[in-house]
């Protein structure tokens, strides 16, 4: 079926309905693109360094107390993925070792830590605790860099000589 469009209204109407449903579906993929979660893995070790297979790992929100659990792999390896942007506590057991548990854990948005544990021989109702330092985590993982930027600095930025009355007239 051929649609003839017989006057410019008509036309115009047709092409604004057009680039409007393509800026939606741009915008769609732009927002897509944002991510408020981020990642937590790492291996569990023993003492003398070699990785514990089947080892518990539960990673905790300090605030909301959303509790997420992983066991090791072969390798030791754990991964913790979509983990809401927060403070943790990650803790690790298994059998014949020591609980061992690490807090203040900052997550930031679109974060990769990598939190490797070494758990001591014992009870499992013994446990060790690591705290760590404020700081700067780094990113082993990937190559990416990544910072979030709150308000204070947003409204501290610098606005090329503009002042509050050409900002209003511009």
């Amino acid at each position: 079926m051929l649609v003839i469009f017989n006057s410019p209204s008509r036309r115009f109407a047709v092409s604004r309905a057009f680039c409007l449903s393509l800026c939606l579906l741009l915008c769609g993929m732009c927002a897509t693109a944002q991510t408020i979660v981020g990642r937590i893995s790492g291996t569990i070790k023993d003492a003398s360094g070699a990785v514990i297979p089947g080892a518990t790992v539960t990673v905790t929100n300090a605030a909301t107390n959303l509790v997420r659990t992983a066991t090791t792999d072969a390798d030791g390896f754990y991964t913790v993925t979509n983990l809401p942007v927060g403070t943790y506590l990650i803790a690790a057991e298994s059998q014949g070792f020591k609980r061992a548990e690490q807090s203040g854990v900052a997550l930031a948005a679109n974060a990769r830590l990598t939190i490797d544990i070494a758990l001591e021989p014992g009870q499992v109702s013994e446990t060790v605790q690591v705290s760590t330092g404020m700081g700067e985590t780094v990113n082993t993982t990937s190559g990416e860099v990544a910072r979030v930027i709150d308000s204070q600095q947003v409204q501290n930025l610098a606005l090329n000589g503009a002042t509050p009355a050409r900002r209003s007239t511009s």
